[in-house]
């Protein structure tokens, strides 16, 4: 089982959520971290292009445990069952040592189904705050097979209904007879 470690990992926010079917409870932990050269490489993510401010990454993961080790207060490092991951994605901000230059972070939840979860997250932030840490998360990769399995299901429509619709909407966005072409009419 992989074992993603980010660093300048810090907590933005916590959200605490009850499921009434099963009678639960569980804490989607929101995280930023450093968005490394050795992060991209685990993940197989690519560099945000030059320009672009934000980008969503892929990847929904099955995870079972994260650390999360403050620097400089070890004794404060907790421990959490987790339970998904994802929701990346990657913002180009300024840098907070320098404000004429960028830096790109990181930005993605953990869901711990932990029953102590909400206070062990509270009293970490009221010693660490907005301090950054040292961020384990242990997962497991997609499988190979998975993404083929998926690229393999059984189409819902044929190749020759799915060109029959494209010509319709290329139809209807020439003016003819495809869909009725509405227009919107400015009201002062």
């Amino acid at each position: 089982m992989p074992t993603l470690t980010l660093r300048g990992a810090h907590i933005r926010f916590v959200d605490l959520r009850y499921e009434p079917k099963s009678k639960s409870v569980y804490t989607k932990v929101n995280f930023t971290a450093v968005y490394s050269k050795p992060v991209r490489d685990e993940m197989e993510w690519p560099e945000l292009p030059e320009g672009m401010p934000t980008a969503d990454l892929e990847g929904e993961y099955t995870a079972t445990k994260l650390t999360l080790a403050p620097n400089g207060l070890e004794a404060s490092t907790i421990e959490l069952e987790a339970k998904d991951m994802g929701g990346f994605s990657v913002h180009r901000v300024k840098a907070k040592d320098d404000p004429e230059s960028f830096e790109e972070e990181l930005r993605f939840q953990v869901v711990t189904p932990d029953r102590h979860a909400a206070k062990k997250l509270a009293t970490y932030l009221e010693i660490v705050g907005h301090g950054e840490a040292q961020l384990k998360i242990k997962y497991n990769a997609q499988s190979a097979m998975e993404n083929d399995a998926a690229d393999k299901q059984e189409k819902l429509i044929s190749e020759e209904q799915a060109n029959d619709t494209k010509l319709v909407d290329k139809d209807a966005a020439e003016g003819g007879a495809g869909r009725p072409k509405t227009r919107a009419k400015a009201v002062n």
